[in-house]
């Protein structure tokens, strides 16, 4: 039997897992203890949040195999940790052509940026977090972001993304980040493109050595919290497919990239087309593809994975918790769908939830269940 390590057991991973077991793989799940898809019927699950409790997993798991075990990284966090902490992990796993340093780049939002300058991609102007702290510079409102993301127990006040609109709000987030000690190097601060997310799009796709397999370019109208997807839609503007299309797949052709990558992106006001980030990993609403690619499965496990059956219907993708919440507390979300010309007759088998399996519910009940446990212990700590 093959065997795959998974690490990073929310949405992205829980996905990977569900695709893996279509071909009779068994799956280690490594995630920490609130992962979502660590409750999978498919799924051994191991909470490890240090380097040597993974260590520990890995080296297990290898020994068990006389064939290196297929590893997958699943979650930012986890990357960042093996590629700081553990990197011989690229060693003791076959991550199919995944290279460890071009990880080591688009991982980081600083050398990334770098490396999209060399290829004349537009992104935001970046600024140093050292003259925004003393007030140099500084033209509201801004965007900060961590470099690279970490698994700590330490508080983060940045989240995924922070928008900052003014020098009350700036102060504050620099007072929060001073409490808890990040360093001014590990804060990226970019420049606030105009408009909600009605202009907010991301190309995410599965690549060979540079060359697209499988992909698609979604419109992520809602997101909750902000920077996290809620509601998405496969775009039907054929002029916004054709530029972010054209730009991934320079991006990964220029850099023979091979594996999971999204990127996100944002039209201004005036149409002008930003490289906003990119994910080299499953991302949050990657469970699309299971529905625009109906065999995606097989892409896992090819030794040269080419192009498969693509479903012509439209489709999206859902977190329905997320959804509801961010319709009332994210005013970026577009309210009325009706404004972007949505079509609401998508098929059901043209729909996709970041959770939702009826071949594997635990996952869907378990939210309930790590809701109660956060209940209980934040009452325990009164």
């Amino acid at each position: 039997m093959k065997v795959a390590v998974l690490f990073g057991m929310g949405p992205s991973g829980l996905f990977i897992a569900r695709q893996l077991s279509k071909l009779n793989f068994r799956i280690i799940g490594v995630g920490r203890k609130d992962d979502i898809g660590l409750y999978s019927k498919y799924v051994e699950s191991y909470i490890a949040e240090s380097d040597k409790e993974v260590m520990e997993i890995v080296e297990k798991v290898v020994s068990e195999y006389s064939n290196r075990p297929y590893g997958i990284i699943c979650s930012d966090q986890y990357l960042t940790m093996i590629l700081e902490n553990c990197s011989e992990i690229f060693d003791l796993l076959d991550f199919r052509k995944q290279d460890k340093d071009l990880f080591q780049i688009i991982n980081s939002k600083s050398k990334v940026d770098e490396l999209c300058k060399n290829f004349n991609f537009n992104t935001p102007r970046v600024y140093k977090y050292s003259n925004i702290s003393n007030n140099k510079d500084v033209q509201f409102p801004l965007v900060f972001k961590m470099d690279s993301k970490q698994i700590s127990s330490k508080s983060n006040p940045i989240g995924k993304i922070k928008v900052v609109n003014n020098f009350e709000e700036l102060q504050s987030l620099i007072s929060n980040i001073n409490s808890v000690g990040i360093a001014d190097n590990e804060i990226v601060v970019q420049q606030f493109i105009e408009g909600d997310n009605r202009n907010q799009f991301s190309f995410g796709g599965y690549f060979n050595a540079g060359v697209e397999v499988a992909g698609i370019i979604v419109n992520q109208v809602r997101q909750y919290p902000q920077g996290v997807s809620s509601l998405v839609f496969e775009t039907q503007d054929t002029k916004k497919i054709e530029i972010l299309r054209e730009n991934a797949n320079n991006f990964a052709r220029e850099i023979s990239y091979s594996g999971f990558l999204e990127m996100e992106y944002k039209f201004s006001n005036t149409d002008q087309v930003y490289l906003m980030d990119i994910n080299p990993r499953p991302w949050g609403w990657i469970s699309i593809l299971g529905v625009k690619y109906p065999k995606f499965h097989e892409l896992l496990d090819a030794d040269i994975p080419t192009e498969i059956f693509r479903n012509d219907d439209l489709c999206m993708w859902k977190s329905p918790l997320r959804n509801l919440v961010g319709y009332f507390k994210n005013n970026q979300n577009v309210k009325d769908l009706k404004s972007i010309n949505f079509n609401n007759k998508f098929m059901k088998q043209n729909k996709a939830y970041d959770i939702y399996n009826t071949n594997d519910l635990r996952p869907s009940l378990a939210i309930f269940i790590i809701a109660i446990k956060k209940i209980f212990n934040k009452g325990g700590q009164k």
